[in-house]
């Protein structure tokens, strides 16, 4: 079973410092709430757009599986169709 999260530490430190969001704040995004998932192909790596709502509201993780882990590779607020289509799911 593929378990686990990582990422860049410094890519963290910035994205909160640009953003206010925290990549520890992610797995919590991944604890059986209600989650829109989009496969997003970036380069030849498959990497998913996941729409979570945390703390400050819906968000959008784009992260990618490395080996065990899901390697958090960015978070922001949820773009306009993001949120739409995570409404039209589970609102």
């Amino acid at each position: 079973m593929k378990t686990g999260f990582e990422w860049d530490k410094n890519k963290r430190d910035a994205t909160f410092a640009d953003r206010g969001l925290d990549f520890e704040d992610t797995i919590a995004g991944f604890d059986g709430r209600p989650l829109l998932t989009i496969v997003s192909d970036r380069n030849g790596e498959e990497r998913f757009v996941s729409v979570v709502k945390l703390a400050p509201g819906l968000v959008s993780i784009i992260w990618a599986w490395r080996g065990q882990s899901r390697r958090i590779i960015s978070m922001r607020r949820a773009r306009g169709n993001e949120e739409r289509e995570y409404r039209k799911l589970y609102s």
